[in-house]
């Protein structure tokens, strides 16, 4: 019995010896994978696939966006066509919890004086802001007053703040100005926030110049970095980094302010008068061919958006142009400059069959037999057919490549077709 119990304390022994090596053998295992998995974080700095650098400094460090001032857009004369400038959102606080620092009641006290004093500064009236001002639900802390409560400009804004109305706030947003409303718009184009609820938003481009140089306009951004500590508030003494911001370049055109208000003018006049689909005044300076002035109708408001829809488009450069008699003078131009012309030959004006189909002079009877030189200052389309009969279609095809005809003119506009 003895000699049975000794070998069960013996066996007892040699378990508790193999145990004991195998928990050293795992723990020194362990210790050797917890080594290396840390010589990795502490070499790496890296964590799950964090940078763990770059999560310290985003506890303990504040980047605050500086922007870049945008460029301006001036016409040749370096007069204001599109500049910076700051729209302000209103809105109302209904939550009766709210107070002021001072512990005034920082809510909408009264809706009908509130309601009153509003409807002389935005597009509602006195009912429908009552209407905003009474939500569906109790729990809401504030409510804004749709579109009307949008854009508003610093003088409304400066009326309203006047009124000291309890609750009222508004937001600074970034925007942008068009001092002459409708000038030259569907050339200049418009922008648009970023984000339309961030007070430090970019703007970008979306339509004409404003939108071919965004970049150039654009700039580029700045950002500050000051210390906090893990509350986020800014430690004492804690210097603070800057990056400066580099604003955008202006962007002059060749717009001449005056001429260009003249032609607005003649075109208001004419779409008023006649109701034209389509509208467009284009003045050149034809020793240049600089562009002095150029509008069109139907156009918008660049700052109200009046006017603006999906299907509107730039028809100066998107639309192509059936030049009509404008061609006539190309036609003489080739057969001169081809040495095809000849002034005293004569010509049976009135019409003429070109390919089974009849072209007409503009009064159908034409004048008779008239020499090539009268085919001009008469606008015969007889004459020119002729002209260009005399060229041959070779010739008349190279100067129509000469001449850019069907070609893009590469202009600083988004959305141009040939033409």
């Amino acid at each position: 019995m003895s000699k049975f119990r000794k070998l069960l304390k013996n066996k007892a022994r040699r378990n508790h010896y193999i145990v004991g090596i195998v928990i050293l053998i795992a723990t020194a295992f362990s210790f050797i994978l917890f080594i290396q998995r840390f010589a990795y974080i502490s070499m790496s700095k890296q964590y799950d696939g964090v940078n763990l650098v770059q999560k310290t400094k985003q506890k303990y460090e504040r980047v605050t966006k500086v922007n870049a001032k945008r460029g301006d857009i001036l016409d040749v004369n370096g007069d204001m066509i599109a500049g910076d400038s700051t729209i302000y959102n209103i809105y109302a606080i209904v939550d009766h919890k709210s107070k002021t620092v001072d512990g005034k009641a920082d809510y909408v006290v009264d809706k009908d004086k509130t309601a009153q004093v509003l409807s002389k500064y935005l597009s509602l009236s006195k009912k429908q802001i009552k209407k905003y001002l009474t939500p569906v639900s109790k729990k809401q802390y504030q409510v804004e007053f749709g579109p009307s409560g949008r854009g508003l400009s610093i003088e409304i804004k400066r009326k309203i703040a006047a009124k000291k109305l309890p609750g009222i706030h508004f937001i600074e947003l970034p925007s942008r100005s068009y001092p002459n409303g409708v000038f030259a718009t569907n050339l200049v184009g418009i922008t648009k926030a970023d984000d339309a609820n961030d007070k430090n938003s970019n703007i970008s481009g979306v339509m004409g110049i404003e939108k071919y140089f965004n970049k150039v306009l654009s700039g580029k951004n700045g950002k500050q970095i000051t210390k906090v500590d893990k509350n986020g508030n800014e430690l004492p003494g804690s210097q603070m980094v800057e990056k400066k911001s580099a604003d955008g370049s202006n962007i002059y055109l060749t717009l001449n302010s005056k001429i260009q208000q003249y032609a607005e003018i003649l075109a208001q006049t004419v779409e008023e008068k006649y109701e034209p689909k389509n509208l467009q005044i284009l003045v050149m300076n034809a020793k240049t061919g600089a562009i002095e002035a150029a509008t069109q109708r139907p156009t918008f408001n660049p700052t109200t958006g009046k006017g603006l829809s999906n299907s509107w488009r730039d028809t100066l450069v998107e639309d192509q142009f059936e030049p009509g008699s404008v061609m006539k003078i190309l036609t003489l131009s080739a057969s001169i400059d081809s040495g095809n012309y000849n002034p005293n030959q004569l010509y049976q004006s009135g019409t003429v069959e070109v390919g089974g189909r009849t072209i007409g002079d503009w009064n159908t009877a034409g004048w008779g037999y008239i020499p090539l030189s009268e085919a001009f200052t008469r606008s015969s389309n007889v004459g020119m057919v002729k002209l260009e009969q005399e060229m041959g279609s070779e010739t008349w095809m190279e100067y129509m490549k000469k001449f850019h005809i069907g070609q893009k003119t590469g202009v600083d506009l988004p959305g141009e077709v040939s033409g």
